[in-house]
């Protein structure tokens, strides 16, 4: 695909103090600002969410967490009910706290700005804690085991 050339420029006054805001949201979200004043223009949602390393690392964690459980299963020839509904609640946990992060970055920016990068890492956070939460379970259960 051609990347399209760009060849016109735009001249927009601001106010010093728009200017840093425009500077500033533009660095937060790691876009020079003609890249950031176009995603405004185009109504494009822009999504920070600087803690998205840890929710990967806490999602493998989980992820190795249950393959242990799967292992020790294997192993033993042998898994209880109790521990299948275990592991049946802490996915569903992890699918609806999944859910709900993935809900909140796909749907319609408010009208709020300022709201909107204090609450994507609120939300962040509450995940993190939630798998936290998971992760601790996973690992009582595989002692159970």
């Amino acid at each position: 695909m051609k990347k399209e050339v760009k060849s016109y420029r735009i001249y927009i006054r601001v106010s010093e103090a728009e200017k840093a805001e425009i500077a500033y949201q533009a660095a937060l979200n790691n876009m020079s600002i003609s890249e950031y004043i176009l995603k405004c223009v185009r109504r494009k949602r822009i999504v920070v969410c600087e803690n998205f390393p840890e929710l990967l690392y806490q999602l493998s964690a989980l992820g190795n967490n249950l393959n242990q459980i799967a292992a020790i299963a294997n192993t033993n020839k042998y898994i209880s009910s109790n521990q299948i509904e275990s592991a049946k609640n802490i996915l569903s946990d992890c699918y609806d706290k999944m859910s709900e992060f993935v809900s909140y970055i796909c749907e319609p920016k408010s009208d709020s700005e300022n709201s909107h990068n204090q609450l994507s890492e609120e939300v962040v956070e509450e995940i993190n804690n939630a798998l936290a939460i998971i992760n601790s379970r996973v690992n009582s259960a595989k002692k159970e085991m």
